[in-house]
């Protein structure tokens, strides 16, 4: 029970800390950039064979990393926007919603059969769909913000997606090698646009955007760790 509850307190902070992030002026864009190179040295400290890395470009799943590496930077990227623009609990209940997508895909694709579990998950989410565009339509919102968090619910659908695509045809034994590919991916699609960002518009790498990297890793890192040991995985 209390794994549970640090696995939500510790997600439900990355949302906060964009929030925190927009009234310091940190660059959400520099702080993701920072969490994926700190998941990238992680993973490569952690890959006890480092000649493997030699071979990254001749792995089945490949395609698969690159892709899912790309949408790990853009969707946190709308993690942050959105978490400051359309509000913390929509973003947070639009990334949890987001779980139906491979659900769907994997009955279609892989078998998997339907149970009680699935069903009122999937219709508890039509509900709560219901429910948030109701309750918003009621407060005026401007529905131009609820592009982010449809935009969240799509995408980390489609990472949850292409992740149960990699594991199922190709991950074996190398899923360390899988996620540190993705993470050098993340970071250099975000070495890039900040490379980018500093020749257009001088854009410059500061101290408390480093900082902010920092912290959202650590989140990342305890959210993944509590939600493993909750499963008893650690």
């Amino acid at each position: 029970m209390i794994t549970i509850f640090l696995v939500v307190l510790m997600s439900s902070s990355i949302f906060i800390t964009f929030k925190i992030f927009n009234r310091f002026k940190i660059d959400n864009f520099q702080a993701i950039a920072v969490n994926y190179f700190i998941a990238l040295v992680v993973g490569i400290f952690v890959i006890s064979d480092k000649s493997i890395l030699t071979e990254v470009f001749i792995q089945p799943w490949i395609l698969c990393a690159i892709i899912t590496g790309v949408l790990f930077i853009v969707v946190f990227l709308l993690f942050s926007l959105s978490s400051q623009k359309a509000g913390i609990a929509i973003t947070a209940i639009f990334s949890k919603m987001s779980v139906i997508i491979p659900v769907i895909l994997g009955v279609f694709l892989y078998n998997e059969q339907f149970n009680t579990f699935k069903i009122i998950g999937g219709v508890a989410t039509l509900f709560a769909f219901i429910l948030i565009f109701y309750k918003k339509n009621k407060e005026n919102l401007d529905y131009r913000l609820m592009l982010f968090p449809i935009l969240i619910f799509i995408g980390n659908g489609m990472i949850d997606s292409t992740l149960k695509y990699a594991e199922y045809h190709f991950i074996q034994h190398d899923i360390i090698f899988f996620l540190t590919t993705i993470f050098a991916t993340a970071f250099s699609v975000g070495a890039i646009v900040s490379i980018l960002r500093y020749v257009i518009n001088r854009h410059k790498v500061q101290l408390k955007n480093v900082s902010g990297g920092v912290i959202l890793r650590l989140l990342n890192f305890g959210t993944t760790y509590f939600y493993d040991k909750n499963n008893g995985n650690v």
